[in-house]
């Protein structure tokens, strides 16, 4: 049960410097900063992907 805690874990964690570096916005001070960021960058790298594609 462990393992799969620390899985779980180690996953999120590179999800989210995954996403935040792909982003490219700072990084927030808090966890709890994070969570507004995650929810608009979803649509938003979405978008800025496809710009970057056509350029």
């Amino acid at each position: 049960m462990e393992s799969l805690i620390w899985f779980l874990s180690i996953v999120s964690f590179w999800a989210l410097w995954y996403s935040a570096r792909d982003a490219e916005w700072k990084r927030p001070a808090s966890w709890f900063d994070l969570q507004p960021y995650m929810r608009q960058s979803k649509s938003q790298t979405g978008r800025a992907q496809q710009k970057r594609r056509k350029r």
